[in-house]
């Protein structure tokens, strides 16, 4: 499997890497979001929109504008983290909200909508650290996971499409994301590519 990482300009890249060294993925790519061309993405199993420093959506809408096309016109797999999370939520049509403390650390998510990722888990721990957050999740998604603050995960309600509000690249004892993130791969985009 060939997987992306389209870089919002992370400081989180090496952890990406750590993590995804873990399923012998035959291609592991990383590309900076304004040197991205949606067309040129098509030949990768996963494409991954990794979270920000520093490069929020409402001011930077014109280094976003070919990911939030191929947001729009991906067929295969495609999961979006913190800021790629909202960039999924801003292409279908959400809205983002803006805190003026940022959340920061783990904290409790509780499943709100069942889904194959999350096992048979009801609650998890994960790591968040975010000011923009969304309140809703898009129309053609559906809200998984929220915790006190805000929705922490959604999915398309009809394409391999997933949004986590939080990091499951982040290394802490406490966090469960990379838990639901392999998961994710087994169960979403291991079984896409079987499928097709």
């Amino acid at each position: 499997m060939r997987v992306l990482l389209v870089d919002n300009h992370t400081s989180r890249i090496p952890e990406w890497k750590s993590l995804l060294s873990h399923y012998n993925f035959e291609d592991v790519g990383v590309i900076r979001v304004e040197e991205m061309k949606h067309e040129e993405t098509d030949s990768y199993d996963l494409v991954i929109l990794t979270g920000a420093t520093g490069l929020a959506i409402p001011s930077h809408m014109d280094i976003y504008k070919e990911e939030l096309r191929l947001i729009r016109e991906r067929q295969k797999p495609l999961l979006g983290v913190c800021v790629g999370f909202q960039v999924i939520a801003v292409a279908l049509g959400g809205t983002l909200q803006y805190r003026t403390e940022s959340v920061r650390g783990v904290i409790d998510i509780n499943v709100s909508n069942q889904d194959q990722i999350f096992g048979k888990t009801n609650k998890f721990k994960a790591f968040v650290s975010h000011k923009y957050y969304v309140s809703e999740a898009p129309k053609q998604c559906v809200s998984l996971a929220r915790s006190i603050y805000n929705v922490e995960a959604f999915k398309h309600e009809s394409l391999p499409m997933y949004g986590f509000q939080f990091h499951p690249e982040v290394v802490e004892p406490a966090n469960d994301g990379a838990t639901i993130f392999s998961q994710f791969i087994e169960l979403v985009v291991k079984r896409y590519k079987s499928e097709k």
